[in-house]
């Protein structure tokens, strides 16, 4: 009987160790042009595929540690908040996309009304570079953020395709995102629209203020500079808060800021409103005058009555 079972296991295992060669055999019986052009076809399908399309957003240069505590004095010398709109990172933008099987695209883009009700449609190719790449090879939208080429880094686990440029070796210095979209009773003009209004909504406001409290709703950290700072332009804004505000020259300001762009819902931040290294607030959801996020029991809010 012992010697029974011992002949089954080794039967199990000799299966086991067969079917893994046959599998590491058919791996390497590609040829390596076979399996980029495997890559290739599998990321085109996967645009093409997807009957909603999708919503790219694009942040093309990020920067985290611009604006990025809450207590370092960024007055250094006296026209530095008066200047300070010079010391500004870059935003994001948003791109609805859809491709067709012909190697076309149509194309919608947040950068204005007119683009925004606009469809324009483009060539697209997918190929291979240092990694499979998705280039916009006629004139579309996306052209006027200088980056046509877009190399496929990664699929993450909410079905979300990631992208990068040969722009910077660092991946944190920009932020390359496509969205699948569902439409559901939706045109994708009002969808478009209804993102790009939330955007205006936040640049109308006068001078919102940003509130960070903790989870016992101690506040550590409110703007109150009279002057808002914001490029709508570059879509980077900063929260200054001034620490002497009785004083006629205040020598002591500090700010949080950060690109951002909008949502169906709110607000996207990029690289975030930054507590610390462990706290950052990037998805604010809008509740009538206010936009509120929060992580890890702290609450950042951005009033804009």
């Amino acid at each position: 009987m012992i010697k029974y079972k011992q002949v089954l296991i080794l039967l199990g295992f000799t299966a086991i160790f067969l079917s893994c060669r046959n599998k590491d055999s058919n791996i390497y019986s590609e040829t390596p042009s076979k399996r980029i052009q495997g890559k290739i076809d599998e990321l085109r399908q996967e645009l093409v595929n997807t009957q909603d399309g999708w919503l790219l957003s694009y942040f093309p240069a990020t920067d985290s540690l611009k604006f990025s505590s809450p207590t370092k004095n960024i007055k250094t010398d006296d026209n530095a908040i008066v200047q300070l709109h010079t010391k500004f990172g870059e935003g994001g933008y948003n791109f609805y996309m859809k491709f067709n099987p012909k190697g076309t695209v149509e194309m919608l883009s947040d950068k204005d009304y007119n683009t925004v009700r606009a469809t324009h449609i483009s060539d697209f190719e997918v190929g291979q570079n240092t990694y499979t790449q998705l280039s916009f090879t006629t004139y579309n939208y996306i052209h006027q953020l200088l980056k046509s080429d877009f190399l496929f880094w990664k699929k993450d686990e909410n079905g979300r395709l990631i992208f990068r440029t040969n722009q910077y070796l660092d991946k944190n210095k920009e932020y390359i995102v496509m969205t699948p979209l569902k439409l559901n009773n939706e045109t994708i003009s009002e969808k478009i629209y209804n993102i790009y209004y939330q955007r205006l909504l936040f640049e109308r406001a006068n001078n919102p203020i940003l509130t960070i409290r903790d989870s016992d709703n101690n506040i550590l950290f409110q703007s109150n500079f009279a002057f808002r700072q914001i490029t709508k332009e570059k879509r980077y804004t900063v929260f200054v808060k001034n620490w002497q505000p009785k004083l006629y020259n205040s020598s002591y300001y500090s700010g949080l800021g950060s690109g951002y762009t909008s949502t169906e819902s709110g607000l996207f931040f990029y690289p975030g409103i930054r507590l610390s290294d462990k706290v950052v607030f990037r998805t604010f959801n809008r509740d009538g005058s206010v936009y509120r996020a929060t992580v890890d029991g702290y609450t950042a809010e951005i009033d804009t009555n």
